[in-house]
C-alpha cells in the first residue's frame, strides 16, 4: 500500500511540477515576444520598486521595527517562492521526498 501510495505521489508531483514549469516557460516567451514587438517597455532598467527604495525600508523600521522589517522581506522572498518555477522546483522536491520516505518505510526488513 505504501508503495503505491509513494509512486503515486512521485508520478502526480513530477507531473504537476512539469506542467507549471512548461507554463510558466509558455508565459515567459511571450513576454519576451510582445517585448520584442515592441509592446513592452523599451528599456532594459527597470526602476526601483516602492519596497526597494530607502524611504520604505525607513518607514518600516520606524513603524514595525527591525523584526518588522525582517518579516516583510521573508514575506516578500515567500511569495517570489510560491510562482512560476519556484514552485515547480519546490513541488518536484517536496514529492521526491515524501516519496522516498514512503518507499523507504514500504521497503521489507531483515530482523537483527
Amino acid at each position: 500500500m505504501l508503495n503505491l501510495l509513494g509512486v503515486l505521489i512521485l508520478l502526480g508531483g513530477l507531473g504537476s511540477a512539469t506542467f507549471i514549469w512548461c507554463a510558466q516557460d509558455q508565459i515567459e516567451r511571450q513576454a519576451l515576444a510582445a517585448q520584442k514587438n515592441g509592446q513592452g517597455s523599451g528599456t532594459s532598467a527597470q526602476p526601483l520598486s516602492p519596497e526597494d527604495s530607502r524611504r520604505y525600508t525607513h518607514d518600516m523600521e520606524m513603524y514595525y521595527g527591525e523584526t518588522g522589517l525582517l518579516m516583510d522581506k521573508w514575506s516578500r522572498w515567500w511569495n517570489e517562492l510560491t510562482h512560476g518555477k519556484p514552485l515547480a522546483e519546490m513541488i518536484a522536491v517536496a514529492s521526491l521526498v515524501v516519496a522516498s520516505a514512503l518507499l523507504y518505510a514500504a521497503a521489507p526488513r531483515r530482523p537483527a
